[in-house]
């Protein structure tokens, strides 16, 4: 079931109630709810489940509030309020009024490490399940604002071909807003209105990155590129992602496998981070002090973990999700689906969600980057910037042990 995006034009309440009278159906014709096809989402091939109900962050079909909310994959998704947007969830308050008649599941019990799970299905590769403790996924709760201290000089390069009309080359001439992030303090939006920070997982790849640092250049854009270790291990790998480090784009970590880190140990999770480190090192000569979950998946305590590491966590706003559609179009759509909201133009910069190995993301970023510079004016930078980090807290000298 796919829900139309909530537009400028307020719906009217029948509207509302008839949408959630189809949801309300659909969840009382379920025996039960989790369904026969349980495996489902990114980390079973991009599987949708075939009655319709949710995918949840953890790659389960399901018709609950946890399914249903926040990482919820593909299906009946349903907005929070203050986490990504996407075009198949309608608006808030129906969203409220479904979540009071349908509590949290609380038929699961995790142990190991952390009190529930965050994600998206975003990234690539299979989660890894090698000596895992289990994670289940918590009541989602609401995103939390904070107010940070940011730079208003930090230096931001606007497109310097077909890149737009806004003047603007610093965030010194964007507002502050108040950081945006989740429950497990992975940031979630930009430090200033209009800032757009252009990002990439799960590179790279000789063909797909190459391609798109070519346009990048042209342009003069800085974006960051989240990478995965074993990606970045190989000779075309650690030749671009020298060539990112010098043409001044911001490099992260996504973990060594793209492993599901909601999944891992506190062990397993310094291995996957600490071996990405050395992979970088070698090719740039500095560690990272950015990452991003694969799937935006983790545990409360593995968040902790990381954040102990001197590690900022990334998470976004604005989903892409040019790996489930490899449509260019659909692509789009989700584009406008967010970026045309009342509530991200006038309160949310933009952190967005791309993979520079998908070829779709490659053939349209020309596309795609109008649309950010031209048709909304906003300006692109890296992670850093967007957040009003020094590029001095980018990265740190030595491994960590």
């Amino acid at each position: 079931m796919k829900f139309p995006a909530t537009t400028n034009t307020a719906r009217s309440r029948a509207a509302v109630l008839a949408t959630l009278a189809v949801l309300v159906a659909l969840l009382a014709a379920a025996t039960t709810s989790v369904h026969a096809e349980t495996s489902c989402g990114r980390q079973n091939g991009g599987t949708v489940c075939a009655d319709g109900s949710c995918c949840s962050a953890k790659g389960v079909c399901a018709q609950t509030w946890e399914a249903c909310g926040k990482g919820c994959q593909s299906g009946a998704c349903l907005p929070v309020p203050g986490f990504p947007f996407q075009s198949q969830y309608i608006d808030g308050d129906a969203v409220a009024e479904w979540k009071r008649g349908h509590p949290a599941d609380t038929s699961s019990s995790s142990s190991g490490s952390g009190s529930g799970s965050t994600a998206s299905g975003s990234g690539s590769g299979s989660a890894s399940s090698s000596g895992s403790s289990a994670a289940t996924t918590s009541a989602v709760s609401t995103t939390t604002t904070t107010t940070t201290a940011v730079s208003t000089s930090t230096a931001v390069t606007t497109t310097a071909t077909g890149g737009g009309s806004s003047a603007c080359t610093s965030t010194s001439c964007l507002s502050a807003l108040a950081i945006q992030k989740d429950e497990h303090g992975q940031y979630m939006g930009c430090a200033y209105q209009r800032a757009h920070a252009y990002t990439l997982d799960d590179g790279p790849e000789l063909g797909k990155t190459d391609k798109i640092l070519d346009v990048f250049l042209k342009r003069g854009i800085k974006a960051t590129f989240y990478i995965v270790g074993q990606m970045g291990a190989t000779a075309n790998g650690q030749a671009l992602l020298k060539r990112q480090y010098a043409e001044g784009h911001h490099v992260a970590s996504h973990t060594n496998t793209h492993a599901d880190l909601a999944t891992l140990t506190t062990a397993q999770i310094r291995d996957e981070l600490f071996k990405t480190e050395a992979v970088i090192k070698s090719a740039i000569g500095l560690v990272p002090n950015y990452m991003r979950c694969p799937y935006g998946s983790i545990t409360a305590s593995g968040a902790a973990y990381i954040q102990s590491l001197g590690y900022k966590m990334i998470y976004w706003n604005l989903d892409s999700l040019d790996w489930q559609s490899q449509n260019a179009t659909a692509v789009m759509g989700e584009y406008k689906a967010v970026m045309t909201s009342p509530a991200v133009s006038s309160t949310a910069g933009i952190i967005s969600l791309q993979h520079d190995i998908q070829a779709v993301t490659a053939g349209m970023i020309e596309q795609v980057l109008d649309f950010i510079t031209v048709t909304n004016n906003q300006v692109i930078m890296t992670t850093g910037d967007c957040l009003g980090d020094p590029k001095t807290n980018w990265y740190r000298s030595a491994l960590r042990t």
